[in-house]
């Protein structure tokens, strides 16, 4: 589950060139993949502020007139 969650998550972020977010996440994706749950409670607040910060810059951008 926490493969294919992160591996979704990458590819979200990745089209809005969000590059420290998908590397996260390319990390939490690893670490699903090796099986490695224990330092994914080390890697997810990392992985949560990157998405955070992603989230602030598409809720404070100006969307009017772009098309």
């Amino acid at each position: 589950m926490i493969k294919q969650s992160a591996h979704s998550l990458k590819g979200m972020v990745a089209c809005f060139g969000a590059r420290l977010a998908q590397e996260r996440a390319a990390e939490m994706e690893g670490l699903g993949k090796a099986g490695d749950v224990t330092n994914t409670s080390t890697l997810l607040p990392q992985l949560q502020l990157e998405f955070a910060r992603v989230m602030n810059c598409l809720t404070g951008a100006d969307w009017r007139g772009m098309n």
